[in-house]
């Protein structure tokens, strides 16, 4: 209950207006958000350069997602570092490599459930260096709260506010978030109830304690500045963390702890197969049904496809089939997006 400030004298700042009386304020238990810091030491150049992971920095992106997101604790962790040898391009080649390495060691560490895996890297000296023609700043992947595989992301890490912005952008669409209509982003939101991207609300920020008027700042899912987040968003984030924070994770036996094939597709019909994985629970990401070859014929099997946020493209985790995957010109045959899938399997 708020009562009325006596030094200020002002009548209406008394909630609920009779003072004597209570009112239910609907308040729920906000998740808490768990964040893995894997500094990616990026050895194509040779230089086996590493991310700005200093307290300074870690602080500041820290008290940025509590201040932004619908959380009561913050808990950021740094792994070890993470070699990398495979080039890393600001046109977007490489990224998802990248990416899915990055969701794989995710998988191999044994991550809880509703641990988010975000690897920083700065593939040249300098974000000017990187970026002065444009860049691709961060890739993630589009998540759902029953895919523990997409929550996981990768950005910039050159130590400045881009690298903070990147990281809550990415682990926005790991919630879930489709694009905010700003700066010409692709998969905008449907549902986004406001024009130019804007925050539409008055944002208050937990540990400045400042204001954001509705009109000057966009949505963090926007590519425009400066960025704070809509009550839009706020709410599902709110409504995606708290599924994962009150889960009781039941899956049937025969669904736990087993191999997929997987195939990453570049989004134009083309796919590169990758190495199989097991995981603890089902990838559950956007079903799609698929036609196998396998060494007793056609196999037709559901699917799961993991989307990438920024690029086309994403990863197919094929469930294990019936007889032995077979080398053929067609080995895996869809429909996604209106385009016919046909990705060959060598010896």
């Amino acid at each position: 209950q708020l009562r009325e400030d006596e030094s200020q004298g002002n009548p209406e700042a008394v909630y609920p207006v009779d003072p004597l009386a209570t009112q239910a304020h609907g308040a729920q238990k906000a998740p808490k958000l768990t964040l893995v810091i894997v500094p990616v030491k990026y050895s194509n150049d040779g230089s086996g350069r590493l991310p700005n992971t200093t307290n300074v920095q870690i602080k500041k992106l820290t008290e940025r997602f509590y201040a932004m997101y619908p959380v009561r604790d913050v808990d950021v962790q740094i792994r070890s570092n993470f070699n990398w040898n495979q080039k890393v391009s600001s046109s977007g080649n490489g990224w998802g490599n990248l990416l899915n390495a990055i969701a794989d060691l995710r998988s191999s560490d044994g991550a809880d459930y509703n641990t988010y895996y975000f690897g920083m890297v700065n593939p040249a000296g300098s974000r000017a260096a990187y970026c002065g023609g444009g860049c691709v700043a961060g890739l993630g992947f589009l998540g759902s709260p029953g895919s523990p595989t997409s929550r996981a992301a990768i950005g910039l890490g050159f130590g400045d506010d881009l690298a903070i912005d990147t990281a809550l952008h990415e682990l926005g669409h790991n919630h879930g978030r489709e694009h905010a209509p700003c700066g010409g982003p692709a998969n905008v939101d449907p549902s986004f109830p406001y024009a130019n991207g804007n925050i539409g609300v008055y944002g208050y920020d937990l540990i400045t304690h400042k204001h954001y008027a509705p009109n000057s700042f966009k949505d963090v899912m926007t590519y425009c500045d400066p960025v704070w987040i809509s009550d839009h968003n706020f709410v599902r984030n709110f409504n995606h963390a708290s599924m994962l924070d009150n889960a009781q994770v039941v899956v049937p036996p025969a669904l736990m702890n087993r191999s997929y094939e997987r195939v990453m597709l570049d989004g134009e019909g083309g796919g590169t197969w990758m190495k199989p994985i097991a995981l603890k629970h089902p990838p559950l990401a956007e079903a799609v049904d698929v036609t196998v070859q396998t060494t007793q014929g056609p196999e037709v099997v559901t699917g799961e496809l993991l989307r990438y946020d920024h690029l086309p493209g994403g990863v197919l985790y094929l469930p294990p089939t019936q007889s032995p995957l077979a080398v053929s010109a067609h080995a895996v045959q869809a429909q996604i997006d209106g385009k016919t899938l046909s990705v060959a399997r060598a010896q």
